[in-house]
C-alpha cells in the first residue's frame, strides 16, 4: 500500500559526554535548533512522494502517490496520512490510509521500519463507485544521508481488504522522503 512515511528514526544519538556533549551545547548556544547531541537532527514531520505497483489476483494497479506524517515518539512510532491514484485496466482506485511506523535503525543512514494501519479504498470499475475498508500491513527500508534532509524509500505492503468480501492484495513502493 502506500504506506509512504512510515520511517525513519527521527533522532539519531542519545549519547553524552565529551566533544558531543560540548558541540551539542554550542549548537545550543549558536541558536541551531533541532541539533541533538549526537549532531543529528530531530525530525518531527515527514512527507513523501512515491510511486507505487499492486497486485489483486490478475489486476495490476500503479500509480503515484504523497503522504504527509508526524514523529510522535523520537526513534519509536510516526504516524502517516496517505492518499494515491492507481490505474488499472478499466479500474480505478484510490487508497487513503492511516498508517503506524516502528522505526528500526540498522546504521546511522539505513533504516528499516514496519508500519500497519486502516485503509479506505475507493474504486470505481465498470462505471459503478464502491469503497471497501482494509487493513494495511508493510516493512521497508529507508536511506537518509548523514546531513541531508532527503532520502530514497522502498517497502512492500499487504492490504487485506474486508468490506465487501474478503480479497487481499500485496504490492511494492519506491520514492523520496523529506523531514523537517
Amino acid at each position: 500500500m502506500l504506506a509512504l512515511l512510515a520511517a525513519a528514526p527521527s533522532v539519531a544519538s542519545s549519547e553524552e559526554g565529551g566533544e558531543e556533549g560540548a558541540s551539542a551545547a554550542s549548537a545550543e548556544e549558536d541558536g541551531e535548533e533541532g541539533v541533538e547531541e549526537g549532531g543529528e537532527k530531530e525530525y518531527t514531520v515527514v512527507t513523501g512522494l512515491d510511486f507505487a505497483m499492486w497486485w489483486q489476483g490478475d489486476l495490476r494497479l500503479a500509480g503515484p502517490g504523497l503522504a504527509l506524517g508526524f514523529v510522535m515518539i523520537p526513534d519509536g512510532l510516526e504516524m502517516t496520512f496517505s492518499f494515491g491514484a492507481m490505474l488499472g485496466s478499466h479500474v480505478y482506485s484510490v487508497p487513503i490510509e492511516l498508517t503506524f511506523a516502528i522505526p528500526i535503525r540498522l546504521t546511522r543512514w539505513l533504516n528499516m521500519y514496519v508500519d500497519f494501519g486502516p485503509a479506505l479504498m475507493l474504486d470505481k470499475a465498470d462505471g459503478e463507485l464502491l469503497h471497501d475498508w482494509a487493513v494495511s500491513v508493510g516493512a521497508g527500508f529507508e536511506a537518509l544521508p548523514p546531513g541531508f534532509d532527503w532520502g530514497i524509500y522502498a517497502e512492500g505492503d499487504f492490504n487485506l481488504r474486508v468490506m465487501r468480501k474478503l480479497d487481499h492484495q500485496g504490492g511494492f513502493s519506491i520514492g523520496f522522503r523529506y523531514r523537517f
